[in-house]
């Protein structure tokens, strides 16, 4: 069974459309941090695309070129950067042009997934997963962070394109799906874990009728058989600027033991510091979802299942399955495939049987608030204060919490004490310390519980000039975008449900 959209007024649907993807941009917008140099290794890419522009720069004036400084990720991510760093060049800073890039990107993201779960399911179904993907789970901390979204958005893409945009027939549309599915798997070093996905997204788009599109088939596969050869290389070069290779650095973090990769793969949803249901609650429904999304929708179901089963497995022989930014970033990419299950296995909302969705979005709504409030950095700054910012007590130490610290920061600022506000992270042996055990620090919480946001840094200050339109827009947004989603989900359920066409 296959539900096409097909409400009579296709500017309505695009009205809708639109209002969803400015109103969620809106809304993360106002809370950026105006910067993103020191999330993750964004500064490393940002290095990397100005040593690009350079070369190109010294090739048109008929200079020496200079040596490209590569990344870790190689070169396409840091190409979809060059854009913002171009206009951050004549713009302000190309750390704060740039910082918006992955709000747009997640904002792209939640609209397909929108538009591909009205396909699925009731508008109203569809809203609210959209709405719960957006501000409910772990996509809202990381349009500020930025790693991950653009392996996330062309992953969810690239199947939109293979299971719900009919066959393709053009030259231009093959492109499109190879560009697509060549940044999914070469976005990441590690994207080699969503091989199967992509492969069977190729095999689901060709397999029919197969012979006269051929071609078709060979540009798709082909952009995948240059661009990503070319990334490895680049990758390559950058490892070997370190003395290693990428190899040698992967083997460093490998589980010796099969109980341990169970353990991993166990974790990665179900950990109290690092699982995937405490970041983004919702996700709990997709467990019970896919019998029915297996009956409704086979394809999306084992697109959604290789997706989130190549990252699951491909982890799971890592020694950590996350790291010190918020939560299981890793698992970003699994967000969306996990909130399509949901949808496919649902026609409608219906409160009897969906009740525990409602609590599950409050949960993730305060929670993604909380990592999205902060920047993520400052749990880790208070583990160095502590004397305990190993990573086994990072990915496991439950008073190293992310949800909790955060939650203790916010209150710090929202009340406003006077003083600082120590902290000390106890340790409770079982009966008693062992000799010579030094007692942790304790840690001034007051002096990390400033929020990220440039509007609230910068609150009392004067604002002028380009700083002085900035506040204003930021502030426009404030009120713009929740007022953008309450009137797409008002047209929305008027406009009332779609045709659906049963072969």
């Amino acid at each position: 069974m296959k539900n096409v959209v097909g409400s009579g007024d296709h500017r309505v649907n695009r009205a809708i459309v639109l209002l969803i993807f400015f109103g969620v941009f809106a809304t993360y917008a106002y809370l950026t941090p105006g910067a993103i140099a020191g999330m993750g290794y964004t500064g490393e890419e940002m290095q990397s695309g100005d040593s690009m522009l350079a070369v190109v720069q010294a090739r048109l004036s008929g200079h020496p070129a200079p040596a490209v400084k590569w990344s870790r990720n190689g070169p396409l991510p840091v190409v979809l950067n060059l854009p913002f760093q171009i206009a951050g060049k004549r713009i302000a800073s190309e750390d704060f042009v740039l910082s918006f890039d992955p709000m747009l990107e997640t904002a792209l993201l939640v609209t397909i997934l929108f538009v591909w779960l009205l396909k699925l399911t009731s508008p109203g179904l569809a809203f609210l997963l959209t709405m719960a993907a957006a501000f409910g789970t772990m996509l809202w901390p990381y349009a500020y962070i930025g790693l991950e979204t653009k392996q996330s958005l062309f992953v969810l893409l690239a199947g939109y394109l293979a299971l719900e945009c009919g066959p393709i027939r053009s030259f231009w549309r093959a492109l499109l799906f190879g560009l697509c599915c060549a940044f999914a798997i070469g976005a990441k070093a590690n994207s080699v874990v969503l091989f199967p996905a992509v492969a069977y997204l190729i095999y689901v788009q060709f397999s029919e009728n197969w012979r006269p599109r051929l071609p078709l088939a060979l540009t798709t596969v082909g952009v995948g058989a240059v661009l990503l050869p070319l990334a490895s290389v680049a990758k390559s070069h950058y490892w070997a600027a370190l003395g290693v290779t990428a190899f040698t650095q992967l083997q460093a973090y490998l589980n010796d033991s099969a109980f341990k990769y169970l353990g991993s793969v166990i974790g990665m949803f179900g950990s109290p510091t690092k699982g995937l249901l405490l970041y983004a609650p919702i996700v709990l429904l997709s467990l019970y979802a896919v019998p029915r999304a297996w009956r409704a929708h086979r394809r999306v179901t084992v697109f959604a299942l290789l997706a989130v089963g190549g990252i699951v497995a491909g982890f799971g022989f890592m020694r950590y399955f996350a790291d010190e930014v918020w939560g299981p970033r890793y698992l970003h990419t699994c967000v969306a495939p996990l909130l399509l299950l949901i949808g496919a296995s649902r026609r409608e909302f219906s409160l009897g049987r969906d009740a525990l969705m409602v609590p599950l979005l409050a949960f993730g709504v305060v929670i993604s608030f909380l990592g999205a409030f902060y920047y993520y950095g400052n749990l880790y700054g208070a583990t160095v204060q502590a004397g305990e910012n190993s990573e086994e007590e990072l990915l496991g130490d439950t008073k190293w919490n992310q949800v909790w610290f955060n939650g203790q920061l916010f209150t710090i600022w929202w009340k406003h004490p006077a003083g600082p506000v120590l902290w000390l992270p106890a340790q409770h042996w079982m009966w008693e310390a062992p000799r010579g055990t030094l007692a942790p620090n304790a840690v001034d919480l007051r002096a990390w519980s400033q929020p990220q946001a440039l509007v609230i840094r910068s609150w009392g200050r004067p604002h002028s000039g380009l700083m002085g339109v900035v506040w204003v827009l930021l502030w426009i947004c404030a009120f713009a975008g929740p007022l953008l989603l309450i009137s797409a989900g008002v047209r929305l359920l008027g406009a009332g449900p779609p045709e659906r066409h049963i072969p």
